[in-house]
């Protein structure tokens, strides 16, 4: 099925768009959650 859509992860536009957005990295909004980012 040429040109078929494949929809991007919601978590690089939460990375890409909103973190930035908002001044926050990855670590730093997963700390405000209460969680720890994984290191991958």
């Amino acid at each position: 099925m040429a040109g078929a859509f494949i929809p991007l992860h919601p978590g690089l536009t939460l990375r890409d768009e909103v973190l930035p957005a908002l001044g926050l990295s990855v670590t730093e909004a997963a700390e405000q959650l209460g969680h720890k980012a994984n290191a991958c």
